[in-house]
């Protein structure tokens, strides 16, 4: 079944895709888009890990974020 892509909306086929800070949230994008949302979620993550790795910003997570921030690590 066809559906628009979260990126371009165009109705095509499309592919599952769950935010990386939010394994609940799942969103759909075609075979075009999909690389590049990719990119820029790991793009995310990779900030989010570099901004918390200091102590000092860490203590300012709520314990749901900081309980993300280990998972990843453990990842």
């Amino acid at each position: 079944m066809d559906k628009n892509c979260n990126y371009c909306i165009k109705k095509t086929e499309v592919y599952p895709l769950a935010s990386w800070n939010n394994k609940e949230v799942i969103r759909y994008y075609c075979i075009n888009c999909l690389p590049m949302v990719k990119k820029v979620e790991e793009k995310e993550r990779q900030q989010f890990i570099m901004y918390y790795s200091d102590p000092t910003r860490y203590s300012w997570l709520p314990e749901k974020s900081k309980e993300l921030y280990k998972e990843i690590l453990d990842q």
